[in-house]
């Protein structure tokens, strides 16, 4: 995961000159015989923050899938999918909430697909820059995200508040498990599972 976070990390130098389309990559850990593909969609909109993080930050939507050398799952439903929200410019703050079922304090962000309800989602922190949603969210939103047109995300931001990013998630290409026939994340373009 630490080298998924490094390639979220050096992308987003890249990803200005592709916003509003997914793109793939893909990452080969010989030593595990796994594949591990990503894909990244930054958002359509900037938002400018204060000093010294001016200039227009994009939120960047990943999902990473982790694959057996072969192409399938390595795990169940969405086990091996998780989504990271990435930030090229400012630093995320928590907003926070109790949750009634474990009784802890959790940071979240709010999400709304296409015309739906506003839902929270929680996340963990990976850094400053860049948070995973939690697996019980992580499912929740793939769902969501696989019958959505558009997506709104609202994040917190350190000195900033909160802000809302909006997705055109048109275009991501989703895949059935050849094993379990549910749709455990996304697959790269140009291939068939």
């Amino acid at each position: 995961m630490k080298k998924l976070m490094v390639l979220v990390v050096a992308l987003q130098v890249a990803l200005p000159a592709f916003a509003g389309e997914w793109r793939y990559t893909e990452s080969k850990d010989a030593m595990r015989g796994t594949v591990s593909t990503t894909a990244f969609l930054p958002s359509s909109n900037k938002v400018d923050f204060k000093f010294p993080y001016q200039g227009g930050a994009e939120l960047i939507v990943s999902i990473a899938r982790k694959n057996s050398s072969d192409g399938r799952s390595t795990c169940g439903y969405n086990q091996c999918s998780g989504v990271i929200l990435s930030i090229t410019k400012g630093q995320f703050a928590c907003m926070s909430m109790h949750e009634n079922d474990t009784g802890q304090t959790v940071c979240y962000v709010s999400a709304k697909f296409d015309d739906g309800a506003i839902e929270k989602f929680v996340v963990k922190e990976s850094s400053a820059t860049s948070w995973w949603l939690r697996h019980d969210s992580n499912i929740r939103f793939l769902e969501r995200l696989q019958s959505a047109k558009t997506l709104t995300i609202e994040a917190n931001f350190h000195d900033e508040g909160p802000r809302q990013f909006q997705y055109d998630v048109n275009g991501l290409k989703w895949a059935t498990d050849r094993e379990s026939g549910v749709l455990p994340g996304y697959g790269q373009p140009e291939s068939v599972w």
